[in-house]
C-alpha cells in the first residue's frame, strides 16, 4: 500500500509540474501582448496638441457648452411632446371609431343569425302543420276538405308507425316460434337417445335370461318356462313347484314394467307428432295470410307517401320563390342605406383630411426652421468641442500611461505569488485527500465484506428452513393428489355407466 501511494504522489507532482508550465507561458504571452499595444499606442499618439495651462478658463467653457446643450435638448423635447400630444389624440379617436363599427358589425350579425333560426324553424313548422294562406283559400265550402286531407295525413303516418310497430311484432312472433320449434325437436332427440337406451337394456337383460337359464338345474327349469317361448308366444305346460325363486320373479316383474313403458314412450310419440303437424300446418296458414295482408297494406302506404311527398316539394318551393323574393328586396334596400350612410361618413372624413393637410404645412414649415437652427448651432458646438477635446486627450494620456505601467507591475507580481500559492495548495490538498479516499476506501471494504459473510449465512439458513418445511408436507401432498386420483376414477366409472361410449380427453389422463 505504501508503494502505491508513493507512486501516487509522484503523478500528482508531475501533473502541478506540468500545470505550473502552462500558467507561465500563458501568462508571458499575454505580458507581450500588452506591452505591443502600449507600443502602438505612444507611436499613435496626436502630434499637434496645444497645451493650455489654465484649468479655470476650460471649466467655465465647459459649464457654457453644458448650459447650452440643455436648452437645446429642452426645445426637442417640447417639440416632441407636441407632436406626441396629437398623435395620442389621433390613436384614441381612430380605436374609438374601430370599435363602434366592431359592435355594429357584430349587432349585424346577431340579427341575421337570428332571421335565419327563425325561418328554419317556420320551414319546420310548414312541413308538419298546413299554413295559415291554406286555411284563407279553404274558407269557401273547401274547410272540410282541408281537414279531412290533415287527418287522412295524421292516420297515414299512424298507420306507417302501426305497421312498423306489427312488423316487429311479427318477426319476434317467428323467432319465438323458431325457438319453440327448436325445442321441441331438442325433446324429440332426447326421447329417441331414452328409446335407444331401452331397447338396448331389454336386449341385455334377455341375454342375462338366457344365460341364468343355461346355468339353472334342471328342476328350475322344468318349474320355468324358457324364454325363446316367451318371445315366441308358444303355450307350454307349466310345471309349477311349490317354491318358486326370488330372482325370477324378479325377472319377471322387471320385463312387464320395461313392456309397459316402452308402449306409453310410443303413444306419447305419435301423439307429440301428430300435435307438431297440426300446429305447423296452422302456423303455414296464418303465415300466408299475414304476408297477404302485409303487402297490400305496404303498396298502399307507399302509393300515400310519394302522394304526400309531391305535395310538400311543391309546397316547398312556392315558399322558396316567396322567400328569395323578399330577400332581394331586403338586400336592395339595405345596400341603398349603406351606400348613403358610407358616403356621408367618407364625405366627413374628406373634410377632416383637408384640414389635417393645411395643418402638417404649417408645422412642416415650423419644424424646418427650427432644424436649420439646431444643425447651426450644432456646427458651432462641434467646432469648440474639437479644441477642448485635443487638451483632453494629452492630459489622458500620459495619465493612462503612467497608471498603465504600474498597473502591469502589480499585475506580474500579483500572477507569480497566485501560481506559487495554487500550487502548493493543490499538492497539499490532493495528498490529504488521497489518503482520507484511501482509507475510507479499507474501511468500505471491510465492512462490505462483514455483510457479504452475513448476507451468505443467512441465505443458507433460510434455504435449509424452506427445504425442511418441503419435506415434511410432501407425505401430505401425495395423499392429496392421490384423493384426487382416486375421485377422478369414481367419477369415470360413474359416467361410464351412464354413457359405455365416452372416451375422457387426453388432457385430463
Amino acid at each position: 500500500m505504501n508503494g502505491d501511494i508513493i507512486i501516487l504522489q509522484t503523478k500528482a507532482n508531475f501533473a502541478l509540474n506540468a500545470k505550473s508550465i502552462v500558467l507561465t507561458e500563458s501568462f508571458d504571452k499575454i505580458a507581450n501582448v500588452t506591452l505591443s499595444d502600449h507600443h502602438t499606442l505612444v507611436l499613435n499618439k496626436p502630434e499637434k496638441i496645444c497645451k493650455k495651462t489654465e484649468t479655470k478658463d476650460n471649466k467655465c467653457i465647459r459649464i457654457k457648452r453644458t448650459t447650452t446643450e440643455n436648452r437645446v435638448v429642452n426645445t426637442d423635447k417640447q417639440i416632441l411632446t407636441i407632436y406626441s400630444d396629437k398623435m395620442r389624440i389621433a390613436k384614441k379617436y381612430f380605436k374609438l371609431w374601430k370599435t363602434k363599427v366592431k359592435q355594429k358589425r357584430k349587432d349585424v350579425d346577431t340579427k341575421e343569425k337570428i332571421v335565419k333560426f327563425l325561418e328554419e324553424l317556420k320551414k319546420h313548422k310548414v312541413a308538419v302543420k298546413p299554413t295559415k294562406c291554406e286555411k284563407r283559400e279553404n274558407e269557401n265550402g273547401q274547410t272540410k276538405q282541408c281537414s279531412k286531407s290533415a287527418k287522412k295525413r295524421y292516420q297515414d303516418v299512424s298507420e306507417i308507425y302501426k305497421n312498423r310497430f306489427q312488423a316487429q311484432q311479427d318477426v319476434i312472433k317467428s323467432q319465438q316460434t323458431k325457438l319453440y320449434e327448436q325445442e321441441k325437436i331438442i325433446e324429440d332427440l332426447k326421447l329417441g337417445i331414452i328409446t335407444e337406451e331401452t331397447q338396448k337394456s331389454l336386449q341385455n337383460g334377455k341375454c342375462e335370461i338366457r344365460e341364468i337359464f343355461k346355468r339353472c338345474s334342471v328342476k328350475v327349469k322344468c318349474s320355468i318356462t324358457p324364454p325363446e317361448a316367451v318371445e315366441k308366444n308358444v303355450d307350454i305346460i307349466e310345471l309349477r313347484t311349490s317354491k318358486v325363486p326370488k330372482i325370477m320373479a324378479e325377472l319377471d316383474r322387471r320385463a312387464t314394467e320395461r313392456a309397459i313403458r316402452r308402449n306409453i314412450i310410443l303413444e306419447k310419440k305419435k301423439i307429440i307428432e301428430e300435435k307438431k303437424r297440426k300446429e305447423y300446418e296452422f302456423i303455414v296458414a296464418n303465415k300466408k295470410a299475414a304476408d297477404d295482408e302485409q303487402k297490400k297494406r305496404n303498396l298502399e302506404a307507399i302509393k300515400e307517401k310519394r302522394r304526400l311527398e309531391n305535395e310538400l316539394e311543391r309546397r316547398r318551393q312556392e315558399n322558396r320563390n316567396k322567400y328569395l323574393e323578399t330577400i332581394n328586396k331586403a338586400d336592395k334596400f339595405h345596400r341603398k342605406k349603406l351606400k348613403r350612410k358610407y358616403f356621408n361618413a367618407f364625405k366627413a372624413l374628406m373634410e377632416i383630411k383637408t384640414e389635417f393637410e393645411i395643418k402638417s404645412d404649417l408645422f412642416y414649415e415650423n419644424l424646418l426652421k427650427k432644424k436649420s437652427l439646431y444643425i447651426w448651432n450644432v456646427n458651432v458646438k462641434e467646432n469648440l468641442e474639437k479644441q477642448y477635446l485635443d487638451a483632453d486627450c494629452l492630459y489622458e494620456y500620459k495619465l493612462k500611461k503612467k497608471i498603465f505601467k504600474s498597473w502591469q507591475l502589480v499585475l506580474i507580481l500579483q500572477k507569480q505569488s497566485m501560481q506559487v500559492a495554487e500550487d502548493l495548495y493543490d499538492m497539499r490538498l490532493q495528498s490529504r485527500a488521497f489518503i482520507e479516499w484511501h482509507r475510507n476506501v479499507c474501511r468500505q471494504q471491510m465492512v462490505d465484506l462483514k455483510h457479504s459473510q452475513i448476507a451468505e449465512r443467512h441465505y443458507k439458513r433460510r434455504i435449509l428452513v424452506q427445504y425442511f418445511y418441503q419435506w415434511k408436507s410432501l407425505p401430505a401432498v401425495i395423499k392429496l393428489e392421490k384423493a384426487k386420483e382416486e375421485k377422478k376414477r369414481k367419477w369415470r366409472e360413474k359416467v361410464w355407466e351412464i354413457i359405455p361410449d365416452y372416451e375422457p380427453c387426453p388432457e385430463m389422463v
